[in-house]
């Protein structure tokens, strides 16, 4: 069992949307379980992540923008099943 926290750097690009993203430093934070046996070892894990990018929409165009960020927060859960050979 361990708890894991980690500091989360992204950038964002997005095809064909008007304007720019700056990128972002976010922060994880979540706990997990490893069980390992001689043949495979099974994992499992739960983490929240946060992270938001700045939204510069381009000048002298039409966009009309509500929000000055995109947020990608949220909840994660992975579970892994490993051979060993």
């Amino acid at each position: 069992t361990y708890l894991r926290a980690a500091l989360v750097y992204g950038t964002l690009s997005w095809d064909d949307a008007p304007g720019d993203f700056d990128s972002s430093l976010g922060a994880e934070a979540g706990f997990g379980i490893d069980l390992n046996r001689s043949g495979y070892s099974f994992g499992a894990e739960a983490a929240y992540r946060h992270i938001a990018f700045d939204y510069n929409s381009p000048s002298g165009a039409d966009v009309t923008a509500t929000d000055s960020q995109i947020d990608f927060s949220g909840f994660t859960l992975s579970v892994c099943v490993r051979a060993h050979f």
